[in-house]
């Protein structure tokens, strides 16, 4: 099976960088008064100029 089949079948568990990334936002929000990491990631990204917005899509350049 490949990676992206296997998360689909697991039960509110996922692979490698999916979940690991997956947890730190949980453990984000745990710690900044349930902020949302990807909001917030989006928005310090708009504040730096480093987005462009295409319709309801947001092309991030990262640091």
């Amino acid at each position: 099976m490949h990676t992206h089949l296997q998360a689909s079948l697991g039960f509110d568990i996922y692979y490698g960088n999916i979940e690991r990334t997956r947890q730190g936002a949980r453990f984000y929000a745990q710690n900044n008064k349930g902020r949302n990491y990807f909001k917030d990631y989006l928005y310090i990204h708009q504040v730096l100029g480093l987005t462009i917005q295409i319709g309801n899509t947001n092309v991030i350049v990262h640091l």
